[in-house]
């Protein structure tokens, strides 16, 4: 929906314990928080330009958190010469006291491209990265490939996976974008081109 919304939680006396607008470089408000006192709390929504109209809709939802995860990488694109290497960061986070181990795992390189991951990811999440090494006798090579965050639970069964994504959404970003974020990654091996050679 076109709507900035903006969230406004009222504790149950009347006073306002929090306003939100935008969170993480997203338009819709998201807020989490422990209720200290019990009582009816109210929660309002408005519209941060003030518009109105049929299209200035919204959904509300309430609920208990649940640990989740994120990642995000530097790049929608990776260039590496035979023979070399290229790091791909990876910012990862944790929400909603998320204490699972998490790994990486990837696909749709070609078999002359080995893959270095990080030894760990951190425990509250943070940056790390993920190193490409094209071998020298590698071939010309242009396709997309994907890198994923997999979490396991403590029972060994119930993964969750997510790909990590490239957003479109830097900090000069007004509005939103017909495609906000990928994770159709994109890896270029190009041609050896010879001493002396055009």
């Amino acid at each position: 929906y076109p709507t900035d919304a903006v969230l406004r939680i009222r504790k149950p006396d009347g006073s306002e314990l929090r306003v939100v607008d935008d969170f993480e470089k997203k338009r819709d408000p998201e807020y989490t928080w422990t209720a200290a006192v019990d009582g009816e709390h109210a929660i309002e929504v408005r519209e941060r330009m003030g518009r109105g109209g049929r299209d200035m809709r919204y959904r509300l939802s309430v609920s208990e958190p649940v640990p989740d995860f994120t990642a995000r990488v530097d790049k929608s694109e990776y260039v590496v010469k035979p023979g070399e290497e290229v790091a791909v960061k990876v910012t990862v986070g944790k929400r909603q006291g998320n204490e699972e181990e998490l790994a990486l795992a990837w696909e749709g390189l070609p078999e002359t491209v080995t893959v270095t991951p990080p030894d760990s990811i951190p425990a509250k999440g943070g940056d790390v990265t993920v190193t490409l090494t094209a071998a020298k006798t590698a071939e010309p090579f242009q396709g997309k490939w994907t890198l994923r965050v997999t979490e396991k639970g403590e029972d060994g069964g119930g993964e969750r996976r997510k790909s990590a994504v490239f957003s479109f959404q830097d900090d000069n970003a007004r509005g939103p974008y017909l495609i906000e974020e990928t994770s159709d990654l994109w890896l270029t091996i190009p041609p050896v081109v010879e001493d002396g050679a055009e």
